[in-house]
């Protein structure tokens, strides 16, 4: 019980000052967000090596896509090696769908190297904007020769997490009490209190892609945070909780336990885990969760 009333106590007296002073809780994301451009830097190297490596193993050359007879086929276009001089073009076998893949996995990962350095250099001088690797981007804008190709076995787990596959993908939701989804966002989405409402609006209105109340299995138990978000800055994921009643003793109480078994699962306030409070005396403050929104989420 003291425990748990210091925890209490040190809520308030938290709340109190972030409520005088806004400043603090932007300068301790402020730097969360650097540290995120320097570990962003350091993954774009590894994944920049990666790619390196795997070319060296990868065949020479580039397709080639040509209409015969109203049918699409594919070369194998090998330059020459000499100035002026145009290389040979080998026509790839339909049943040669091995060759297509690697020179469509060549193309792609030559064209990830120029953005990836592109993006490490924004890094490494500290851009106020730092720049994000989007796989499905760089796939999009392949020449036309390589549209019509399958990517999804290109791309391997470490490059696919991609926002508009992840948004459109479907997802387990909470499906306890319906009856106290309520509140409606400007989109349709439908929530449980008028605070997830405006935290969700103002997701919405950044175009930030979000789950609400998704299943989130953590020791074979199932947990529902308020938010799961993909975080544009880096494609990692982000939970944002927000406690309503933090004056309820039993809500509280609870609270306390679920952010210690996030904890035990590395889930940790302000690195993959946003949370917000909320009282009877200490109600939602909408523009502090602009400015959270704007400095640990927008991508801009």
């Amino acid at each position: 019980m003291k425990a748990h009333l210091a925890f209490i106590s040190e809520l308030h007296a938290v709340a109190v000052v972030t409520r005088r002073n806004d400043i603090g809780v932007a300068d301790m994301i402020r730097n969360s967000r650097k540290a995120f451009i320097s570990d962003n830097c350091s993954v774009n190297i590894r994944l920049m090596q990666k790619f390196q490596n795997e070319l060296k193993k990868l065949p020479e050359g580039s397709l080639c896509k040509k209409k015969i007879r109203g049918k699409d086929r594919y070369y194998h276009y090998l330059p020459s090696g000499v100035s002026g001089v145009r290389g040979k073009e080998i026509y790839i076998n339909k049943n040669n769908e091995m060759l297509i893949r690697q020179l469509a996995r060549r193309k792609f990962i030559e064209d990830s190297l120029q953005v990836l350095e592109k993006i490490i250099k924004s890094d490494k001088q500290r851009l106020k904007s730092p720049l994000a690797y989007d796989p499905t981007e760089v796939a999009t804008s392949l020449p036309e020769a390589y549209k019509d190709i399958d990517y999804s076995p290109i791309l391997d787990s470490t490059e696919s997490n991609h926002p508009l596959a992840w948004r459109n993908e479907p997802y387990k939701k909470n499906t306890l009490h319906p009856e106290k989804l309520v509140y409606k966002t400007q989109n349709g989405l439908q929530v449980r209190s008028k605070s997830e409402s405006i935290i969700a609006g103002l997701l919405e209105s950044e175009n930030i892609p979000f789950r609400y109340e998704a299943l989130l299995v953590l020791n074979e138990k199932n947990y529902y945070p308020d938010f799961t978000i993909l975080n544009p800055q880096d494609n990692q994921i982000v939970y944002w909780e927000h406690f309503g009643m933090v004056d309820d003793k039993d809500y509280a109480m609870a609270m306390e336990r679920k952010l210690e078994v996030y904890k035990r699962h590395g889930i940790h306030p302000w690195n993959n885990l946003i949370i917000t409070y909320e009282s009877e005396t200490n109600p939602l403050n909408t523009q502090r969760i602009g400015r959270i929104i704007k400095v640990f989420l927008r991508a801009e």
